[in-house]
């Protein structure tokens, strides 16, 4: 089959299915799951169903059981997680390719130019909670098979592979009951032959891994007063401080380690941050225990327990007796190599459709890539899809329709390559 054929023809079923795909997009956002707690994810993921039964594929609406769902999101506050998988088998043989893309979002906050969960088209963008990251993702994974399935029968040509869809919840803490759940079960098959993770990278470059991170909570005691004689108490906040000190210290010493290609750049060092503080009863009680949380991002070459045992070693330097340290997550740094297939095929049809080379990048924050490689071995991983990740969680969030059309194109033209139909 010569390039410039489905090429064509991929452009022209995409120009003609955008006000679909948009449609859809706003129908996503329309429906609120923001996590925490994870609102509204039964509603989402029938739709979702519903969407991929149309197209033929066999699909599968995968619930949590409730206990396991309470340990795996104790966020939740006991509202279901549940995923969605779709199965689409194309002629006989041929490679196995799965598609991820996650439905929650952050909380939408205040101070909205729009309703977020109203799908505003203004400007050429669709503005809403999502929108970037990452239910523009979803509708191009979706329209991407639906354009090359259209585009090889008008050319008289057949497929030969099968395609996996999953759409997933709890990403944004952490994914344990979502992709994390489905890898465990086995609902991602390890004779996976490429993964694609549809996340936000402006249509134009390709994520290949991510940081490391730690969530750490340290518990600080001391001993409770009346506010008026604070003498014969132990302020476990002002003990608490000296940890906060110290960790400000290393904070700015972490200043050093420096990892190369990291998005957004202003990310490229490592970091530990002082994220939620919980202490005291009452404005005339001496606080006898003070709670801090800890979000340490790590650089692509630093490993998850040494940088534990840093952060303990220099809580022991304060001399502080009476604490507690727990570990609420870790996560190690992820990349794959630049010589798989995936990134390959997948490069030259962003060069073919954008008109320049993409970059590569790891990513700042962690992500479900973490569930895929490690946990299944599997290199062929790469994370591309519409949508500005700077503008990812932020009030007025929005992703430009050209950057949906974009990626309809480039996930449809690497899908028919992968196939072997070109």
């Amino acid at each position: 089959m010569h390039q410039e054929y489905p090429i064509h023809k991929i452009n022209s079923l995409v120009k003609e299915r955008i006000d679909e795909a948009i449609k859809l997009l706003k129908e996503l956002i329309e429906i609120p799951t923001e996590n925490p707690p994870g609102n509204n994810y039964l509603e989402m993921a029938y739709l979702l169903n519903n969407v991929l039964n149309k197209l033929g594929y066999k699909t599968e609406v995968v619930k949590v059981p409730q206990e396991v769902s309470d340990r795996l999101a104790p966020h939740g506050k006991g509202l279901p997680r549940v995923n969605v998988v779709g199965y689409l088998q194309e002629g006989v043989g041929g490679p196995l390719i799965h598609l991820n893309g996650h439905f929650d979002v952050v909380p939408a906050g205040l101070h909205w130019s729009f309703n977020p969960f109203k799908g505003i088209i203004k400007d050429n963008k669709v503005y809403g909670r999502g929108a970037s990251d990452m239910k523009s993702g979803i509708v191009t994974q979706i329209f991407s098979v639906e354009v090359l399935r259209e585009a090889m029968k008008e050319l008289g040509y057949k497929l030969n592979g099968t395609i996996v869809e999953s759409f997933t919840c709890d990403e944004e803490t952490g994914g344990f009951a979502g992709v994390g759940y489905l890898v465990d079960k086995g609902y991602i098959s390890k004779n996976t032959n490429f993964i694609l993770i549809t996340e936000p990278t402006d249509s134009r470059y390709i994520v290949v891994g991510h940081r490391g991170v730690i969530w750490l909570k340290v518990k600080v005691y001391g001993e409770k007063a009346h506010g008026a004689v604070a003498q014969l108490g132990v302020n476990a906040i002002d003990r608490a401080r000296l940890i906060l000190n110290k960790f400000a210290e290393l904070n700015l010493h972490l200043k050093s380690r420096v990892s190369e290609n990291i998005l957004p750049i202003e990310a490229s060092y490592a970091t530990l941050t002082p994220t939620m503080i919980n202490a005291g009863l009452a404005s005339n009680i001496v606080p006898d225990i003070c709670e801090i949380v800890f979000d340490r991002r790590l650089s692509m070459n630093e490993k998850v327990d040494i940088a534990m045992e840093e952060m303990k070693r220099i809580v022991e330097e304060t001399l502080i007796k009476d604490y507690d340290i727990e570990m609420l997550m870790s996560v190690e740094p992820v990349k794959v190599p630049l010589s798989t297939m995936l990134i390959n095929t997948l490069s030259k049809s962003i060069e073919l459709i954008v008109g320049e080379n993409p970059r590569y990048y790891y990513l700042a924050a962690t992500m479900d890539m973490k569930f895929f490689v490690r946990n299944t071995g599997i290199n062929e991983c790469v994370v591309y899809g519409p949508g500005i990740m700077s503008v990812a969680h932020m009030t007025n969030e929005y992703v430009p329709i050209e950057n949906i059309i974009t990626s309809i194109k480039v996930l449809s033209l690497t899908l028919s390559k992968l196939f072997k139909t070109i």
